[in-house]
C-alpha cells in the first residue's frame, strides 16, 4: 500500500513540476491528482505486464507531452514541451534516487531500528519532501523556462538532459539486455555522471538567470528612455497647444472688451456661445481629465497612461478617466503590468480613432481584494470573434493584413504566466471592453 502511494506521489511530482515549468496554472489540484492516478495505474500495469522498468521514463515523457497540449495554442512548441518533460523526468528521478539514500544514512546513524517496512517509509518521506519542495518553489520553477529557453546554454542543457535521462534509465535496473549490460558495468559511473550533469544544469540555470536579469534590466532601461522621450514630445505638443490657446484667448478678451465697451450685448452673447462655452467643455473633458491620473501614486504607470491619453487626444479621441481612489502599489511585477496595460490601451486608442463615436474610457480602482483596470472603447466592427483575437497573427483590427497580430497574443501570454491575473473581454456593439483583474497579495516594492 505504501509503495503504491509512493508511485502515485512520484507521478504527481512529475506532473506538477512540468506544469509549473510550462507556466500553465489552470489545472486544479483535483485535476492534477486525477492525472497522476491515471499515469500511475498505467505505469504499474505496463511495467508489471512487460517486465521492462525502463518503460517508466518513456511513458512519463509521453504522458507529460500530452498534458502540454493545453499550452500548444499559447505558444509552447513540441520541442520546448519535450525539453520541459525531460527536465521534469531528470530532476524528479534524480531527487528520488538521492534523497532516500541520504535519509537511509541518517536512519542508520540514529537509534531507530531498521525494519523491512522502513525502506518504504523512507521512500514515502522522500517523495513527500520532493512534492513539498516543488510546490513551495513553484515561482522559481516557473522562471526556469524564461531563463533557459532564452539562454545561450539552451541546446547544451537540452543535450545534458537527454544524456542524464539515459543514465537514469541505466540506473533503473533495466531488463533489456543491452541496457542491463550497461547497468552491470557502469551503474556507479552513471550515478556519478548524473550528479555531475545535475550540477552542470544548476550552473547553467544560475548563469542564465543572471544573464536574463541583466537583459530585463536593459530592456526596462530602454523602455523607460523611450517612454521618457515620447512623454517629452507630448509635453512639447501640449506646450504649443497652450501657447496657441493663450494667443487665441487674448484675442477673445479683446473682442469681449470691445463688446462690453460698446455695450453690445448681442456681440458678447455671440462670443460666449461660439467660443467661451465650447472651450470650457473641451478643457473640462480633455486637459482636466489628466489631472485624475494624480491619484495613481506609481510614477511609471501614471507616466505611461499619460502618454497614451495624450496620444488619444491627438487622434481626436474623447477620453474619460475614472480613478475614484488612490492606487499606491501593484501586486505583480511592474514591467508585466505596464506591458499589459500598454497593449490594451494601444489597441483601444487605435480602434477608437477610426470608429464613429471616437470614445475611450479608462477606469482603475480596487474592489474586494482586487485591482481592476478597465478600458472601454468604441469600435467600428459590428461583430468580433472573441475566441480568435488572442491567437498569434490574428489582429482585432478590421481588414488588418499587417504583422500587428501579436499584441493581444502577448497579452494572453502575460495573463497565462501570472496566476493572480485574469482577463475578461466583453463586446457589445459599439463598445469593446477589456477588464484586467489583479488579485492582492504581499506587495513587492519593485520598479
Amino acid at each position: 500500500m505504501i509503495d503504491m502511494l509512493v508511485f502515485f506521489i512520484i507521478g504527481l511530482c512529475h506532473i506538477v513540476f512540468y506544469v509549473y515549468l510550462i507556466g500553465y496554472h489552470k489545472f486544479s489540484w483535483g485535476s492534477l491528482i486525477l492525472l497522476s492516478f491515471f499515469m500511475t495505474v498505467f505505469l504499474v500495469f505496463l511495467v508489471s505486464y512487460t517486465g521492462y522498468p525502463e518503460f517508466n521514463a518513456i511513458i512519463v515523457i509521453l504522458f507529460l507531452l500530452c498534458v502540454g497540449l493545453v499550452k500548444y495554442k499559447h505558444g509552447l512548441t513540441i520541442v520546448q514541451s519535450f525539453y520541459f518533460a525531460s527536465m521534469s523526468l531528470f530532476i524528479i528521478s534524480l531527487a528520488k534516487t538521492i534523497i532516500p539514500k541520504l535519509l537511509l544514512e541518517l536512519w542508520l546513524l540514529s537509534d531507530l531500528s531498521l525494519y523491512v517496512s522502513s525502506f518504504s517509509i523512507i521512500h514515502l518521506i522522500s517523495v513527500s519532501c520532493i512534492l513539498l519542495i516543488v510546490v513551495v518553489k513553484r515561482e522559481s520553477i516557473n522562471h526556469i523556462a524564461d531563463y533557459l529557453i532564452q539562454s545561450p546554454f539552451y541546446y547544451i542543457s537540452y543535450a545534458s538532459l537527454l544524456l542524464g535521462n539515459f543514465l537514469l534509465i541505466i540506473l533503473s535496473s533495466p531488463s533489456m539486455s543491452v541496457l542491463n549490460t550497461f547497468h552491470q558495468k557502469y551503474s556507479d559511473l552513471s550515478y556519478v555522471i548524473s550528479l555531475l550533469l545535475f550540477l552542470v544544469l544548476l550552473f547553467f540555470f544560475l548563469l542564465s538567470s543572471h544573464l536574463f536579469k541583466e537583459k530585463v534590466i536593459q530592456a526596462r532601461k530602454e523602455t523607460a528612455e523611450q517612454e521618457l522621450l515620447s512623454y517629452t514630445e507630448k509635453l512639447e505638443v501640449m506646450h504649443e497647444e497652450l501657447a496657441s490657446f493663450r494667443h487665441d484667448y487674448l484675442n477673445l478678451l479683446l473682442s469681449l472688451d470691445e463688446g462690453v465697451r460698446a455695450r453690445n450685448i448681442d456681440l458678447v452673447e455671440q462670443i460666449y456661445n461660439d467660443i467661451i462655452k465650447p472651450t470650457s467643455t473641451i478643457m473640462n473633458h480633455k486637459e482636466l481629465e489628466l489631472v485624475k491620473l494624480a491619484r495613481i501614486k506609481v510614477p511609471e504607470i501614471k507616466s505611461i497612461i499619460s502618454v497614451k491619453v495624450i496620444a488619444a487626444h491627438q487622434k481626436n479621441v474623447s477620453v474619460t478617466i475614472d480613478i475614484p481612489h488612490a492606487i499606491d502599489r501593484i501586486s505583480i511585477e511592474l514591467v508585466d503590468f505596464i506591458r499589459a496595460i500598454s497593449i490594451i490601451i494601444d489597441n483601444a486608442v487605435e480602434e477608437a480613432s477610426v470608429s464613429e463615436k471616437r470614445e475611450l474610457t479608462i477606469a482603475f480602482f480596487e474592489m474586494e481584494g482586487e485591482q481592476k483596470f478597465i478600458v472601454k472603447n468604441s469600435c467600428r466592427q459590428k461583430s468580433i470573434k472573441l475566441s480568435e483575437i488572442y491567437q498569434k497573427n490574428v489582429s482585432s483590427k478590421l481588414n488588418d493584413t499587417s504583422d500587428r497580430g501579436y499584441g493581444l497574443f502577448s497579452l494572453k501570454r502575460i495573463v497565462d504566466s501570472t496566476p493572480i491575473i485574469s482577463l475578461e473581454t466583453v463586446f457589445e456593439y459599439p463598445y469593446f471592453t477589456q477588464i484586467l483583474s489583479v488579485k492582492s497579495r504581499p506587495f513587492k516594492n519593485e520598479s
